[in-house]
Formats: structure tokens, sequence, C-alpha cells
């Protein structure tokens, strides 16, 4: 039972954190166009996310794409795997990125919290 009471909580946390995600990747592109050098090392990225369900590997693909700076270009399903395209950051930060999202997602839409 405390999961349901607990659930609104934790998605207005996962809301709030991704609020600042947004504010923080916004400043670092805006950054990026008014300096010089170019700041950006784009890649590609494969972003296994083992554990995590249809919607919440949609979830996921959302806003990684919603976030300046990265895209998902390509999906799998089953389990899921994301293809990212990212400016700005390493291969692992990019992977380390995206699986706490998926974490976080996970913890806020389940009734449990991430298992």
């Amino acid at each position: 039972m405390s999961g349901w009471l607990t659930w609104p909580l934790r998605v207005a946390a996962l809301a709030a954190w991704f609020f600042w995600q947004l504010v923080k990747s916004n400043a670092q592109v805006i950054r990026d166009i008014l300096t010089r050098p170019d700041r950006s090392t784009p890649m590609i990225v494969k972003v296994d996310l083992p554990h995590a369900t249809d919607v919440e590997g949609a979830l996921v693909a959302l806003m990684v794409s919603l976030t300046p700076g990265t895209l998902v270009l390509a999906n799998e399903q089953g389990p899921i795997v994301l293809y990212v395209h990212s400016l700005y950051s390493t291969h692992d930060e990019v992977i380390l990125g995206v699986t706490d999202l998926a974490r976080r997602v996970a913890s806020a839409l389940r009734v449990g919290g991430a298992s």
C-alpha cells in the first residue's frame, strides 16, 4: 500500500530532476553556440536497458530526445537497446547518464519503486 502512497511524490521528484537536467543541458548548448572553440564531441553510443519495460524504455527515449545535445536514433525491443547520439559527453558518461535515467524512471513508475 505504501508504494501507491509514495507514487505521486516519486513522479514529482522525477519531473523536478528532469527539469534541472533540461536547464543544465540548455545552458551547455547555449554556451557552446555563443563561444569558440566548438566543444562538441559527437558520437553514437549503444545503451542496453535489459530491465526496462516497454513503457519505461519509451519514456527514457523520449526524455533523452527532449534533452538538448542528445537524441535517440534507434531502438531495439526485448531487451531494450537505445542508440543515443550525444554532442557533449564521453562514451561512459552517456551510458551512465541513460542508465541512471532508466533507473529513475523505473523507480517513479513502478508501484514498489525500482527493483
